[in-house]
């Protein structure tokens, strides 16, 4: 189950609240941790890793995950 990435509930009731009321989608893809992707982003583009960092912190701390479409991503050894 997924949601997005800004508008995605914050607060523990919140979440609750948004998985009763049905606002999580159903999607496939790539799990890749948060943190992880940002750091990687770094080296590609500061400037977007500087957004993630400055907007989206609160997805950084290692708990949560990006999920990329498959049509997106490319698979490496």
């Amino acid at each position: 189950m997924t949601s997005g990435v800004v508008s995605a509930p914050r607060g523990w009731w919140e979440r609750i609240a948004a998985l009763f009321l049905g606002r999580y989608g159903v999607q496939t893809g790539y799990a890749v941790n948060a943190r992880d992707a940002v750091d990687l982003l770094q080296a590609k583009d500061p400037t977007a890793a500087a957004w993630w960092r400055q907007h989206c912190a609160h997805l950084l701390d290692g708990k949560r995950w990006f999920l990329f479409p498959t049509a997106g991503c490319e698979e490496r050894a």
